[in-house]
């Protein structure tokens, strides 16, 4: 399979990201882990369906855990591996890394779009059975490939 690159467009502009290789994808699974875990667990753990206490203490938990220092190794990590075109970069393809903070200066809500797209192109299947395995331990049904819950209408061969 080997490593791949995955595009998004996002606003003006098509995000090109290389995906890590084994040794430093599974470095920052460690590091996302140790930012997250303590968040997620508690959301896990106080969850027998999702409510907004529970999404607060989640946001208040991964302030707690996530320092300056982890932000900006998420986003020079990931600046790394990211290439640009369109908008006025046309169709060139400089590296993000080179010119990130002029870049997102002002636009949070497309670095956010390109901090999960970047989690995405790198960790998708994973976070996908890890997110399966949180809806089981919630009590909730798995989702189908477009998110959304299966339909409990029967089936043809569940109809005789």
């Amino acid at each position: 399979m080997g490593i791949e690159v995955k595009s998004k467009v996002i606003g003006k502009h098509t995000y090109k990201v290389e995906q890590f290789g084994a040794k430093a994808g599974g470095r920052m699974l460690v590091r996302l882990a140790k930012m997250l875990g303590a968040a997620v667990g508690e959301t896990v753990e106080a969850s027998s369906g999702l409510n907004t206490a529970i999404i607060g203490r989640t946001i208040a938990s991964l302030t707690e855990h996530i320092s300056e220092e982890d932000y900006d190794y998420l986003c020079d990590s990931f600046a790394a591996k990211t290439r640009v075109t369109g908008g006025e970069y046309g169709s060139n393809e400089p590296k993000l890394v080179d010119f990130f903070d002029t870049h997102f200066a002002g636009r949070y809500l497309e670095l956010g779009e390109w901090l999960t797209f970047c989690l995405e192109a790198n960790y998708g299947s994973f976070l996908a059975v890890i997110g399966e395995e949180a809806r089981a331990l919630a009590g909730r049904p798995p989702q189908d490939s477009d998110g959304k819950e299966p339909s409990s209408a029967p089936s043809e061969s569940q109809v005789m």
